[in-house]
Protein backbone atom coordinates (compact mmCIF):
# COMPACT_ATOMS: atom_id res chain seq x y z
CA UNK A 1 0.00 0.00 0.00
CA UNK A 2 1.46 3.44 -0.91
CA UNK A 3 2.69 5.54 1.97
CA UNK A 4 0.18 8.43 1.73
CA UNK A 5 -2.96 6.19 1.75
CA UNK A 6 -1.40 4.34 4.70
CA UNK A 7 -1.13 7.60 6.66
CA UNK A 8 -4.75 8.43 5.89
CA UNK A 9 -5.82 4.92 6.87
CA UNK A 10 -3.92 5.13 10.17
CA UNK A 11 -5.45 8.54 10.90
CA UNK A 12 -9.05 7.42 10.40
CA UNK A 13 -8.37 4.14 12.17
CA UNK A 14 -7.19 6.12 15.18
CA UNK A 15 -10.27 8.34 15.05
CA UNK A 16 -12.48 5.23 14.97
CA UNK A 17 -10.57 3.73 17.88
CA UNK A 18 -11.04 6.88 19.96
CA UNK A 19 -14.72 7.02 19.14
CA UNK A 20 -15.34 3.40 20.21
CA UNK A 21 -13.00 3.09 23.19
CA UNK A 22 -14.81 5.30 25.64
CA UNK A 23 -12.28 8.12 25.34
CA UNK A 24 -13.87 11.40 26.50
CA UNK A 25 -14.99 13.77 23.76
CA UNK A 26 -12.48 16.34 24.93
CA UNK A 27 -9.51 13.97 24.55
CA UNK A 28 -6.52 15.50 22.78
CA UNK A 29 -4.68 13.78 19.96
CA UNK A 30 -1.21 14.79 18.77
CA UNK A 31 0.23 14.95 15.31
CA UNK A 32 3.98 15.10 14.71
CA UNK A 33 6.56 14.33 12.04
CA UNK A 34 9.60 12.14 12.64
CA UNK A 35 13.11 12.61 11.31
CA UNK A 36 12.18 10.72 8.12
CA UNK A 37 9.31 13.07 7.32
CA UNK A 38 6.66 10.50 8.30
CA UNK A 39 3.56 11.95 9.98
CA UNK A 40 2.35 10.23 13.16
CA UNK A 41 -0.77 10.51 15.32
CA UNK A 42 -1.22 9.48 18.93
CA UNK A 43 -2.55 10.41 22.36
CA UNK A 44 0.98 11.26 23.48
CA UNK A 45 4.25 12.28 21.84
CA UNK A 46 7.37 10.13 22.21
CA UNK A 47 10.01 11.83 24.31
CA UNK A 48 12.44 12.19 21.39
CA UNK A 49 9.87 14.36 19.55
CA UNK A 50 8.64 16.49 22.45
CA UNK A 51 10.73 19.48 21.43
CA UNK A 52 9.74 19.27 17.77
CA UNK A 53 6.83 21.02 16.13
CA UNK A 54 3.53 19.28 16.76
CA UNK A 55 -0.19 19.86 16.50
CA UNK A 56 -2.92 19.19 19.05
CA UNK A 57 -6.20 17.91 17.59
CA UNK A 58 -9.58 17.17 19.10
CA UNK A 59 -11.41 13.89 18.56
CA UNK A 60 -12.93 15.26 15.37
CA UNK A 61 -9.54 16.09 13.90
CA UNK A 62 -9.92 19.84 14.36
CA UNK A 63 -6.70 21.66 15.17
CA UNK A 64 -6.71 22.99 18.72
CA UNK A 65 -3.17 24.29 18.98
CA UNK A 66 0.04 24.40 16.99
CA UNK A 67 3.18 23.99 19.08
CA UNK A 68 6.35 25.47 17.65
CA UNK A 69 9.63 23.55 18.02
CA UNK A 70 11.82 24.44 21.01
CA UNK A 71 14.51 26.96 20.17
CA UNK A 72 18.15 25.94 20.17
CA UNK A 73 20.61 27.93 22.34
CA UNK A 74 21.85 29.64 19.17
CA UNK A 75 18.29 30.58 18.15
CA UNK A 76 17.54 31.90 21.65
CA UNK A 77 20.70 34.02 21.56
CA UNK A 78 19.83 35.35 18.11
CA UNK A 79 16.28 36.14 19.20
CA UNK A 80 17.49 37.98 22.30
CA UNK A 81 19.94 39.96 20.17
CA UNK A 82 17.16 40.90 17.75
CA UNK A 83 14.91 42.01 20.60
CA UNK A 84 17.73 44.07 22.11
CA UNK A 85 18.35 45.68 18.71
CA UNK A 86 14.68 46.56 18.29
CA UNK A 87 14.55 48.04 21.79
CA UNK A 88 17.65 50.13 21.11
CA UNK A 89 16.15 51.41 17.87
CA UNK A 90 12.89 52.23 19.65
CA UNK A 91 14.75 54.06 22.42
CA UNK A 92 16.74 56.01 19.83
CA UNK A 93 13.57 57.09 18.01
CA UNK A 94 12.02 58.18 21.28
CA UNK A 95 15.10 60.18 22.33
CA UNK A 96 15.27 61.80 18.89
CA UNK A 97 11.63 62.85 19.14
CA UNK A 98 12.22 64.37 22.57
CA UNK A 99 15.34 66.15 21.34
CA UNK A 100 13.60 67.68 18.34
CA UNK A 101 10.60 68.59 20.45
CA UNK A 102 12.70 70.30 23.12
CA UNK A 103 15.11 72.42 21.09
CA UNK A 104 14.69 74.55 18.00
CA UNK A 105 18.40 75.17 17.42
CA UNK A 106 21.83 73.96 18.45
CA UNK A 107 22.35 77.25 20.27
CA UNK A 108 19.47 76.41 22.61
CA UNK A 109 21.28 73.23 23.59
CA UNK A 110 24.36 75.26 24.50
CA UNK A 111 22.25 77.64 26.59
CA UNK A 112 20.56 74.76 28.40
CA UNK A 113 23.96 73.20 29.07
CA UNK A 114 25.34 76.42 30.50
CA UNK A 115 22.31 76.90 32.77
CA UNK A 116 22.67 73.44 34.19
CA UNK A 117 26.42 73.84 34.63
CA UNK A 118 25.96 77.10 36.53
CA UNK A 119 23.54 75.39 38.90
CA UNK A 120 25.98 72.58 39.59
CA UNK A 121 28.89 74.98 40.02
CA UNK A 122 26.89 77.01 42.53
CA UNK A 123 26.10 73.88 44.52
CA UNK A 124 29.80 72.97 44.51
CA UNK A 125 30.77 76.45 45.74
CA UNK A 126 28.19 76.36 48.54
CA UNK A 127 29.33 72.89 49.57
CA UNK A 128 32.97 73.97 49.59
CA UNK A 129 32.07 76.87 51.91
CA UNK A 130 30.34 74.44 54.27
CA UNK A 131 33.33 72.14 54.09
CA UNK A 132 35.74 74.92 55.08
CA UNK A 133 33.57 75.83 58.07
CA UNK A 134 33.29 72.22 59.19
CA UNK A 135 37.03 71.72 58.73
CA UNK A 136 37.76 74.79 60.84
CA UNK A 137 35.51 73.54 63.64
CA UNK A 138 37.04 70.10 63.38
CA UNK A 139 40.57 71.51 63.63
CA UNK A 140 39.61 73.54 66.69
CA UNK A 141 37.97 70.53 68.36
CA UNK A 142 40.99 68.36 67.68
CA UNK A 143 43.26 70.98 69.22
CA UNK A 144 41.10 70.97 72.34
CA UNK A 145 41.31 67.20 72.53
CA UNK A 146 45.08 67.35 72.07
CA UNK A 147 45.34 69.87 74.91
CA UNK A 148 43.50 67.50 77.25
CA UNK A 149 45.85 64.70 76.28
CA UNK A 150 48.93 66.84 76.88
CA UNK A 151 47.67 67.51 80.38
CA UNK A 152 47.10 63.77 80.81
CA UNK A 153 43.40 64.47 81.26
CA UNK A 154 40.59 62.45 79.68
CA UNK A 155 38.94 64.01 76.66
CA UNK A 156 35.33 64.88 77.57
CA UNK A 157 32.73 62.61 75.97
CA UNK A 158 30.93 65.60 74.51
CA UNK A 159 34.09 66.72 72.74
CA UNK A 160 34.66 63.22 71.40
CA UNK A 161 31.11 63.17 70.07
CA UNK A 162 31.58 66.57 68.44
CA UNK A 163 34.78 65.41 66.73
CA UNK A 164 33.12 62.23 65.43
CA UNK A 165 30.16 64.22 64.13
CA UNK A 166 32.38 66.82 62.47
CA UNK A 167 34.55 64.10 60.88
CA UNK A 168 31.49 62.43 59.41
CA UNK A 169 30.10 65.75 58.21
CA UNK A 170 33.45 66.56 56.65
CA UNK A 171 33.55 63.23 54.84
CA UNK A 172 29.96 63.58 53.59
CA UNK A 173 30.68 67.03 52.18
CA UNK A 174 33.81 65.81 50.40
CA UNK A 175 31.83 62.95 48.85
CA UNK A 176 29.07 65.36 47.81
CA UNK A 177 31.61 67.57 46.01
CA UNK A 178 33.11 64.57 44.22
CA UNK A 179 29.66 63.46 43.11
CA UNK A 180 28.77 66.92 41.86
CA UNK A 181 31.98 67.17 39.86
CA UNK A 182 31.23 63.78 38.31
CA UNK A 183 27.70 64.98 37.54
CA UNK A 184 29.17 68.08 35.92
CA UNK A 185 31.39 65.94 33.69
CA UNK A 186 28.50 63.65 32.73
CA UNK A 187 26.31 66.65 31.96
CA UNK A 188 28.89 68.07 29.56
CA UNK A 189 29.18 64.73 27.78
CA UNK A 190 25.39 64.33 27.57
CA UNK A 191 24.83 67.80 26.13
CA UNK A 192 27.67 67.32 23.65
CA UNK A 193 26.05 64.09 22.49
CA UNK A 194 22.63 65.77 22.29
CA UNK A 195 24.04 68.62 20.23
CA UNK A 196 25.84 66.25 17.88
CA UNK A 197 22.70 64.16 17.41
CA UNK A 198 20.55 67.25 16.93
CA UNK A 199 22.82 68.48 14.16
CA UNK A 200 22.69 65.04 12.52
CA UNK A 201 18.89 65.08 12.60
CA UNK A 202 18.50 68.64 11.36
CA UNK A 203 21.34 68.73 8.88
CA UNK A 204 20.21 69.69 5.39
CA UNK A 205 22.00 69.52 2.09
CA UNK A 206 23.30 72.94 1.05
CA UNK A 207 20.94 74.80 -1.22
CA UNK A 208 21.97 74.74 -4.87
CA UNK A 209 23.47 77.94 -6.18
CA UNK A 210 20.89 80.33 -7.52
CA UNK A 211 21.26 81.20 -11.19
CA UNK A 212 22.71 84.64 -11.90
CA UNK A 213 20.07 87.26 -12.58
CA UNK A 214 19.80 88.47 -16.15
CA UNK A 215 21.26 91.87 -16.78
Amino acid sequence: MPLEPLRIFNYFALLLLLATSGVPAFAVMYKWVDENGVTHYGDSIPSQYINRANVELNQGGVILKKNEPALTPEQIKAKEAELAKRKQESDTRRRDAVLLGTYTSAEEIDLARDRNLRQIEQVIKDTEIQLRLVQANLDASRKQAAAYKRENQPVPDGLKTDIESLEKNNQDLEVAIIQKRAEEKELRVRFDEDKKRYLELTQRAPASAKPASAK
